[in-house]
């Protein structure tokens, strides 16, 4: 949560951590209520989709996330997600 705060612009800062919070929220209602509905029901099958999912991520993160920001400081990935203004820098 932290690193979310340090990048996101003043501006923009809580409905950032809003998107933050409701995406985690929804992922823990997902792994508490529909996992174990799917692993009774697929059993041994479920476990393929699960790694196929992780794959997927894995490449996304890799292909459109590490690359861009790999050997970054704190400050320039400030600049990759902050959004032209006319009154000047983050206060």
């Amino acid at each position: 949560m932290a690193y979310t705060v340090e990048i996101l612009p003043y501006q923009i800062r809580a409905k950032g951590l809003a998107v933050f919070n409701i995406s985690i929220s929804i992922s823990l209602v997902f792994n508490q209520y529909v996992n174990p509905i799917a692993l009774g029901a697929l059993e041994w099958k479920y476990y393929i989709l699960y790694v196929c999912l992780l794959a997927f991520e894995f490449v996304y993160f890799y292909f459109c996330e590490w690359i861009v920001t790999f050997n970054l400081l704190i400050g320039s990935l400030r600049s990759l997600c902050s959004y032209h203004r006319d009154e000047g820098q983050d206060p």
